[in-house]
């Protein structure tokens, strides 16, 4: 029975047509159905779709042996870590072996950005919000100018928070969030910003000047200049 749910090539398109891209997870441990599915070569779009829905059915035995051997077939990607990390925390592993997902080195490539901001929607969604932040934090590192993962990643910060992760997402949003569209979350990123700095006035006066000096070093503005033209080439 299992030497035939291993031979997927043929049977795959109707199954995942029928079940929404997952093999059949009763035919077998984890680790051998998911063996048995990167026999066939798998595109990464696909890896990370195959992830998400694992994670909406709380399967996550099934997301640890789907992205090891997702690592072990070259699709790594750095969201897969941190997901990682969190369904073996949640399967209980041993605190060792999930720090050494996280201190796994992973060299980013700025395509991978919108794969982090699903990732950490997930995570958020799962109630692992530090680790969704990291994501968030982690999208911006690799393009400062994406407005997206501070304007998610301050949400988080605040229900859990998080000083630091308030003070980057709010001042980020205020440097890279210049389009007129967002000039409400402009407004909450300094309510935001006003609010925690009066809140460590009294417990800790030294960082609370620290926020201001950032607060208004966001404020100031280098002068963008963008250019534009049509026609033919000119020389000078």
């Amino acid at each position: 029975m299992r030497e035939e749910a291993a031979a997927t090539g043929e049977e795959e398109p109707a199954r995942n047509a029928k079940q929404g891209l997952l093999p059949d997870l009763n035919t077998g441990s984890p680790e051998e159905i998911w063996q048995a599915y990167f026999k066939e070569k798998r595109s990464t779009e696909t890896v990370s779709r195959v992830v998400q829905k694992l994670l909406e059915q709380d399967q996550h035995k099934h997301v640890i042996a789907v992205i090891k051997q997702s690592l072990l077939a070259g699709h790594s990607q750095p969201w897969m870590y941190e997901v990682l990390a969190f369904s073996m925390r949640l399967e209980e592993y041993p605190q060792k072996e999930i720090d050494r997902v996280l201190l796994s080195n992973v060299d980013f490539q700025a395509s991978d950005v919108p794969h982090l901001l699903v990732s950490a929607a997930y995570l958020n969604r799962l109630e692992a919000k530090q680790e969704a932040l990291k994501l968030y934090r982690q999208a911006a590192e690799l393009i400062p100018t994406q407005v997206e993962a501070y304007l998610l990643g301050l949400k988080v910060a605040e229900e859990l928070n998080d000083a630091e992760g308030i003070l980057w997402g709010a001042t980020g949003i205020l440097v890279n969030a210049m389009d007129p569209k967002y000039k409400s979350r402009r407004l909450q990123a300094e309510n935001v910003l006003e609010k925690l700095i009066q809140k460590t006035q009294t417990t800790n006066p030294e960082l609370s000047q620290e926020y201001a000096q950032q607060f208004a070093a966001a404020l100031q503005q280098d002068l963008r200049v963008r250019v534009s033209w049509t026609g033919a080439e000119m020389s000078i």
